[in-house]
């Protein structure tokens, strides 16, 4: 009985694992394609706010949070 209940308990903790693990497969590959779609639109952003003498310096510093991470 004490063997059984045994196998139980680490089947439900395979289990979980597993889940676990599948859900942050799933929100690491949405995270990327959130983040895939970002550079694009930041640099867009910077060349139809900043004049071209300060489009250097803004790219610059949200590039720069690539670095950082």
């Amino acid at each position: 009985m004490q063997n059984q209940i045994e196998n139980y308990r680490w089947r439900i903790v395979a289990l979980l694992f597993f889940a676990t693990t599948i859900n942050y497969i799933d929100r690491q590959v949405i995270l990327g394609i959130g983040e895939a779609a970002n550079f694009p639109a930041s640099v867009k952003t910077v060349a139809e706010w900043f004049p071209k003498k300060e489009r250097a310096l803004a790219t610059g510093i949200f590039k720069e949070h690539i670095k950082v991470i």
